[in-house]
């Protein structure tokens, strides 16, 4: 995982009609990225850096609300992470599982990723790099782990 030398407080991190994204942080100052597919770089260039940066912080509070459009813009991540194996675990292991496994957001988010794992190739790889704990509930676990998610709580045989 990125290492970061400060700690951002980050007041909003949002979608904009434009298909552009935005950060705020708690001193007001604005990071933006025009596309989803420009945060994505963004985020991947930090982690490649070893970074913790804005475009971690945006996507840490996207996950962490489960905002919506949420589940898209990790789809697109997927899509720009998919050359490099390594890179496509990053963001099931990293922010994907942050959104599964943690804040009970798994059954918010559950049917959309679905949709996604079922229609992009890409994403539904980046599952199979998810850990689900035993906090994650049953009924949204099994589903997950049907798409390919990893249950840790399972007993091995």
């Amino acid at each position: 995982m990125p290492t970061s030398a400060a700690i951002l407080i980050v007041v909003s991190a949002r979608f904009l009609t434009d298909d552009s994204c935005e950060l705020v942080d708690i001193d007001g100052e604005i990071t933006s990225w025009p596309s989803r597919a420009a945060w994505a770089e963004a985020w991947l260039n930090e982690w490649r850096r070893d970074e913790v940066g804005p475009a971690c912080d945006f996507i840490d509070d996207m996950t962490c609300k489960a905002t919506e459009g949420v589940v898209t813009v990790l789809a697109t991540l997927t899509e720009q992470a998919a050359a490099v194996p390594d890179e496509l675990d990053w963001v099931g292991a990293g922010p994907l599982e942050d959104l599964l496994s943690h804040s009970g957001n798994g059954g918010l988010v559950l049917d959309d990723v679905e949709h996604a794992a079922l229609s992009r190739p890409d994403f539904a790889k980046a599952l199979s790099a998810v850990w689900l704990g035993s906090k994650v509930d049953l009924a949204v676990k099994l589903r997950l782990v049907a798409l390919g998610a990893r249950d840790l709580s399972a007993k091995p045989r």
